[in-house]
């Protein structure tokens, strides 16, 4: 039998779903003109192994998941802490890190939308076993990470970090 992927994993799709429906003026994946060239889940530490094509990028990493309360007969909040990764290769370290920053404000904007009625991370809180009502999310920090200088590009990364919280169903043990 397979292991299931969990509750992680689902959450890292719709995060990145949300960040490609961005499609708006002025949007992360705008019609024409889009702001990132590639957008998945996966760790951060794949950002060396991206070719330049995929740049500017963004990697999606669920980097942990908490319930509570633990006590028993209790409605349980699953909260989620993902890591939205965006990078920017270039040759000028100015534009790459303008570029990075200016990424990194409007995935904090799609991410805050997410609280809306009509957002909901696609739907993420139906997908979630035993989930009850909305999920909210809430922006706890944002990075910027020490620019790198390799031999023919230079490397700008920023981190949005997001939580995600889920109500659910009461459980009993």
């Amino acid at each position: 039998m397979a292991l299931a992927d969990g509750d992680f994993r689902l959450v890292e799709e719709k995060v990145t779903a949300a960040l490609l429906e961005d499609t708006e003026e002025g949007g992360l994946c705008e019609t024409g003109a889009p702001a990132v060239a590639s957008a998945r889940p996966g760790d951060a530490a794949l950002v060396e192994a991206l070719g330049q094509a995929e740049f500017p990028a963004l990697l999606v990493r669920a980097v942990s998941k908490k319930e509570e309360p633990g006590s028993p007969a209790a409605a349980v909040l699953k909260s989620f802490v993902v890591r939205v990764l965006a990078a920017e290769r270039g040759h000028d370290r100015e534009a790459a890190e303008a570029k990075t920053r200016r990424i990194a404000a409007r995935v904090e904007e799609v991410l805050r939308r997410q609280n809306q009625l009509d957002q909901q991370l696609g739907g993420l809180a139906d997908l979630i076993e035993g989930a009850e009502g909305v999920l909210f999310t809430t922006l706890t920090e944002t990075r910027f990470l020490e620019t790198v200088a390799g031999t023919e590009r230079i490397l700008a990364r920023a981190t949005v970090e997001v939580l995600v919280q889920v109500p659910c169903a009461f459980r009993y043990e």
